[in-house]
């Protein structure tokens, strides 16, 4: 939690709309332990669905899939500045989830 509360610490307000998320979530007051992990643990759930279509989009074998990336990512609200986030959750998926993904 301290290496969150030193990346915070370091992110203008301009920054990245998960950054700026993370810091609402973790310097808000008002928010006790639980409330915050919650917080947090849905943070995670919805960039989590976010990979989860991106992926599954990604394994499309598709002509049109480099055409329709960028409407990809507007529908899953990802600026340019999120998308290495996105790219990493993706790298980031071990193979039990991959294997559950394609079953889908």
């Amino acid at each position: 939690m301290c290496a969150v509360i030193f990346l915070m610490r370091c992110v203008a307000d301009s920054g990245p709309l998960l950054l700026q998320r993370l810091k609402a979530i973790v310097g808000d007051p008002y928010l006790d332990d639980k409330a915050t992990v919650e917080c947090l643990r849905a943070l995670r759930e919805e960039w989590m669905s976010k990979v989860h279509i991106a992926y599954r989009f990604s394994r499309r074998a598709s002509e049109d899939a480099a055409a329709d990336r960028p409407r990809l990512l507007q529908v899953l609200q990802v600026g340019p500045e999120e998308l290495p986030v996105l790219q990493f959750w993706l790298r980031a998926l071990d193979a039990e989830q991959r294997g559950v993904l394609r079953r889908l």
